[in-house]
């Protein structure tokens, strides 16, 4: 996580606690996935490496191909969550009761 961060936005960060446990259902094309992910707490470590507020980019390539992603980030107060587009989409609940330990969920995407 220390590198992807350094790599796609440049920043140097710290890992804290791990929050929680997620179970992501969704379809592949024809392929039903099942993603497992691990959501931990994260700080900046210089927060003069990137803007605290407004836009900033970052890319990701893909190993093995010449084509780069530009990713466009920008920071929103966690009270906003519930009213923009996020995914997961039950993410802004878990936000509500962030101090409540590791917690696992599940999401389902329909197709």
């Amino acid at each position: 996580m220390i590198r992807e961060f350094k790599e796609e936005i440049g920043a140097d960060i710290t890992v804290g606690a791990l929050k929680w446990v997620a179970e992501i259902f969704f379809p592949w094309g024809d392929k039903p996935c099942h993603q497992i992910c691990f959501y931990y707490e994260v700080a900046l470590k210089d927060e003069t490496q990137m803007p605290l507020d407004g836009v900033f980019v970052g890319d990701e390539r893909i190993e093995g191909r010449d084509f780069i992603f530009i990713i466009e980030f920008h920071w929103i107060p966690v009270e906003t969550l519930s009213q923009i587009e996020v995914y997961p989409t039950n993410i802004a609940d878990f936000m509500k009761r962030y101090n409540e330990g590791v917690q696992h969920f599940m999401y389902r995407e329909d197709e």
